[in-house]
């Protein structure tokens, strides 16, 4: 990245989003309605440094939830921002105490708006707040596998997981006590401050310039789509050793890595022997680079018999200054059939060939690092160049990169190869775990698996066998088993196990109700919403790793934990519009459903009226649009993009995603949208549903019904979604009288977190043509190559414009796409001035 961008964007102050200012200042009574706080000490320091002012009758409010405005008061209180850009969102106005404090937010840098929005008086969220923190601190991007230690890892949006990841890695944000992260829980006033503090705490002072902090509000523009994959497998203290864990998907396999050594937990799941487990070593290192240190760590491969399809690394991390593993230090790890080269550090973090990034804050107590390599990386046994980089802050601080001979284990299938009916059992248990210095209480569910009657009665002499799981991170992930096969599970050996998604179980500590004699596994699938409703795939293995029989199954509950599970998912219905939470209504119905007679006695009268009446609106509400109950509606929301040139960007947001769905289209109509038209196929074609979705319309003008419809993998439409839209056309000017220029304006890459981005800068610029008011970017790639690629045609084409007053630089493009990483792109940006007419543009190439 070029020095003229990193200065700019070393200006990223970011606390987007985040918490508020505590408004206006009052006289202070005897009254502290603080005293007895958590957090009394730390009010009492914001106080006595004037940086909290409280409220007109003296009081903090401290359990208060903060608002956006409030929370940029007390961060430009905290790092005394006091400069202040000119601002224009809709949703402030000069007169509103709070605007002086977005000006100031916006000078430094660390809050943008979204759609011309700031939400001043909106409540921030806990995710919210890793983003903000994240770049408050520029942590660098966090190893989204981390996030299995929440149960509720599933409820993280895919634009916050990296940064959540990163603070929770940092030690700034941490879970709660029952095991979850929260990340929509509204934050405190109390929670805030002490959120500041920290972050304050491992702040390093820059001067902060006008430069854009990432919103964390999901933008319109692409965004990396997180594919989660089916963690198979599990780790605790099975298969491979010394709580190595395998994230073993298939066929998008993202292999964690944890230290060799792990808190001794007893009793241990007993792991799987390899009689060939002689390291082979090769003692020279490859040395394909020469512009970053070469670092002193070694590496030694073994075959791996406690993982299928995938072979076993240790690196050896002794060597190196514990110095060097501090917050924010990233190991990036290659298994390549070429050496890795120049390319490949520019990526950073999660390169297009990269194996695994972890943390690295526990290197130094655990030197020795185990990292299970899926036979996705090594389709095949032979030399492999395995190479390790260690990046900090966008900084490379040196590599490793050695030729290993390496041999996957891979299995075979019998030709006898059975489904099994019987000989397996699968109960949930809940169990209370009390708080202890290393470990935190709460209440957790856990799955029993017991084999051992298919290990005792099958036959061929089965001795392993792999389990994965139906849900992952609450989506439905299930396999076919001939897949799963072919994938690199953890090889388990016990007749019975554990499945747990509680670190605390497994560092250890009291429990009630029990884990009695039964070897823990901790399996972190991420299911707080769906832990009911799991089903595993068990696949059956010989001695010589032959599949033999396989067995399919849901967890049991007893009758106490079906009633207790029942009560808990009809009380997660919390009122909100229906089709919002129509999985949470559907799920506490499922739950209800499998009662007996008898244990739906059990659920009191109030809970019942809850979900007859959740169930009945629900019905009504997906058949109240105009096509009745022959398509049910959708939650998803339409909002257009004003700042278009030629026509209107719409995105739609699907508030409670449909699992099923597979692609979306949109139909632009005169009157509410009919069968007849649904059964033409949309002149805007379809693209892959994301959830949130962009979705282009040109030619149109005034009022018309926009509709969305969700189809499934088949093409039958599953939902849609419709709204009255006003459709406003603004054309550029475009006279002839635009001039090219040269100087001031720049181009830039960037690569970081696995992604390519292409930015444009013109800091300089700007400051010599205050006229220069909005500007366009468009590339040859969105013209295509069989239009005139040239700034009069650019003009007439849709196009998102952006305030020139906003930021110095625009991002031109994102890419993640391995094909297209490379790409050599040209571009040309126009600026324009207040009445949209053309007053200048560049031309500008940019290449690897």
């Amino acid at each position: 990245m070029g020095g003229k961008f990193r200065g700019i964007m070393t200006g990223l102050l970011g606390v987007s989003m985040l918490l508020g200012s505590m408004g206006a200042a009052g006289a202070q009574s005897d009254s502290k309605d603080y005293e007895g706080h958590w957090a009394q000490k730390t009010i009492e320091t914001w106080l006595e440094k004037g940086d909290l002012k409280g409220f007109q009758d003296g009081s903090v409010k401290p359990n208060q939830s903060i608002t956006r405005a409030e929370f940029m008061t007390l961060v430009n209180r905290s790092f005394a921002f006091t400069a202040e850009s000119k601002i224009s969102f809709t949703d402030v106005a000069s007169t509103n105490w709070a605007y002086s404090e977005v000006a100031k937010a916006v000078a430094a840098g660390y809050i943008q708006g979204y759609n011309n929005d700031i939400r001043p008086g909106d409540p921030i969220n806990r995710q919210e707040a890793a983003v903000v923190v994240g770049k408050l601190l520029k942590l660098a991007g966090g190893n989204i596998n981390d996030l299995k230690m929440f149960s509720d890892a599933g409820q993280i949006a895919e634009w916050g997981k990296s940064s959540v990841a990163a603070a929770v890695a940092a030690g700034i944000l941490k879970g709660y006590p029952n095991g979850t992260f929260a990340p929509q829980q509204a934050l405190t006033r109390a929670e805030s401050l002490t959120l500041i503090d920290s972050a304050a705490a491992q702040y390093t002072a820059v001067q902060p310039t006008a430069t854009p902090a990432a919103s964390a509000t999901p933008s319109a523009s692409p965004t990396p789509t997180a594919t989660a994959a089916a963690a198979v497998g599990g780790g605790g203290g099975g298969g491979g050793g010394g709580g190595s864990v395998t994230a073993t998907p298939t066929p998008t396999a993202t292999p964690a890595v944890s230290p060799a050594t792990s808190p001794t937990v007893t009793p241990a799941v007993s792991p799987a022997t390899s009689p060939t487990a002689t390291p082979v070593v090769t003692p020279e290192p490859t040395l394909p680079v020469s512009d970053i240190p070469l670092l002193d760590i070694h590496v030694a491969s073994v075959t791996n018999a406690s993982v299928t399809n995938g072979v076993y690394l240790e690196l050896d991390y002794s060597a190196l200054p514990a110095s060097m593993f501090g917050n924010g230090t990233y190991a990036t790890y290659y298994v390549t059939t070429t050496p890795i080269n120049s390319r490949d550090l520019k990526w950073v973090l999660q390169n297009r060939r990269a194996l695994t990034t972890s943390p690295t804050y526990s290197y130094p107590n655990n030197s020795h690092v185990k990292v299970d390599v899926p036979s996705v990386f090594v389709p095949a046994a032979g030399d492999y160049y395995v190479s390790v980089i260690l990046n900090a802050h966008d900084q490379t601080l040196g590599y490793y990169s050695q030729k290993v001979n390496l041999q996957p284990a891979f299995v075979s299938v019998s030709k006898n190869f059975v489904k099994l009916e019987t000989g397996v059992t699968i109960k949930q248990e809940k169990v209370v775990v009390e708080s202890n210095p290393s470990s935190m209480g709460g209440t957790y569910y856990s799955d029993v698996v017991d084999v051992t009657y298919a290990l005792r009665d099958q036959p061929g002499n089965a001795v392993y066998y792999t389990i994965s799981p139906k849900y992952y991170m609450n989506n439905n992930f299930q396999l076919e088993v001939d897949a799963l096969v072919r994938g690199s599970h953890n090889l388990y050996t016990d007749k019975v196990i554990r499945l747990t998604e509680s670190t605390s179980l497994i560092s250890g500590g009291g429990t009630t109700g029990g884990t009695g004699d039964i070897p823990l596994v901790l399996a972190t699938y991420g299911n707080d919403k769906t832990y009911n409703e799991q089903e595993y795939t068990i696949i059956f293995y010989n001695k010589d790793l032959q599949a033999l029989s396989y067995y399919q199954g849901k967890v049991t509950q007893s009758d106490e934990l079906a009633v207790e599970t029942a009560e808990k998912k009809i009380d997660e219905i919390w009122g909100k519009p229906v089709l919002e939470e129509e999985s949470v209504i559907m799920r506490a119905s499922r739950a209800y459903s499998l009662l007996n007679d008898s244990l739906k006695a059990q659920i009191s009268e109030s809970r019942k009226t809850k979900l007859e009446n959740a169930l009945s609106q629900l019905e009504i509400k997906r058949s109240s649009g105009p096509l009745g109950s022959s398509l049910p509606l959708a939650s998803t929301k339409l909002t257009p993009q004003r700042t278009t040139f030629n026509g209107l960007i719409l995105t739609a947001y699907t508030v409670d995603t449909i699992s099923e769905a597979e692609s979306i289209s949109l139909y632009i109509t005169d009157s509410p949208i009919t069968a007849a038209d649904l059964a033409v196929p949309s002149v805007y074609g379809k693209q892959k549903f994301r959830g949130y979705d962009s979705l282009s319309v040109t030619g149109v003008q005034g009022n018309h019904y926009a509709t969305v419809v969700l189809y499934d993998k088949n093409g039958q439409p599953l939902r849609y979604a419709t709204q009255l839209i006003e459709f406003t056309v603004t054309a550029p000017v475009w006279d002839g009288s635009a001039v090219q220029i040269q100087d001031g304006v720049s181009l830039e890459r960037d690569y970081s977190n696995g992604s390519r981005a292409d930015y444009v800068i013109f800091e300089d610029y700007k400051k010599a043509h205050p006229e220069a008011v909005y500007a366009t970017t468009t590339s040859r790639s969105e013209l295509g190559t069989v239009q005139d690629f040239s700034p009069e045609n650019v003009v007439k084409h849709l196009n998102a414009y952006s305030f020139t007053s906003s930021y110095p630089f625009i991002r031109l493009s994102y890419e993640t796409e391995e094909a297209l990483t490379g790409l050599t792109e040209d571009y040309i940006i126009i600026f324009y001035d207040q009445n949209f007419k053309a007053i200048s543009y560049y031309i500008g190439t940019l290449a690897d």
